[in-house]
């Protein structure tokens, strides 16, 4: 869907180093070939923003509202995520909360 251009993704510097943090955990099981490509892979097809605004919304784990952040500032209409604390708002400022099933079964 990124590469033929039918969503926009986001991402802000926080995001960006959370994936370069996550991506060579065993438990994601990806070869230490693919993780470099996964991530020129990400840059490619994604805005980078930065957001103006903190905020302290998700209380049991304060770093996923860098998630929230980032739709915010860039206007976004979902946060596709499989975290629980994010899903658990399903809406934030009209913004649709959704597991990446829910989102591709629209």
């Amino acid at each position: 869907m990124l590469e033929e251009r039918k969503i926009k993704n986001f991402i802000s510097p926080a995001i960006i180093e959370e994936v370069k943090r996550a991506i060579p955990y065993k438990r994601l099981r990806f070869p230490d070939d693919l993780r470099a490509e996964i991530i020129e892979f990400i840059y490619f097809y994604s805005k980078v923003v930065t957001p103006e605004e903190k905020l302290e919304v998700i209380k049991e784990d304060p770093a996923d509202n860098k998630f929230l952040e980032c739709a915010v500032e860039s206007k976004a209409k979902y946060i596709i995520s499989g975290n629980s604390h994010l899903l658990k708002l399903r809406t934030f400022r009209r913004i649709e909360i959704l597991t990446p099933n829910d989102f591709l079964s629209r």
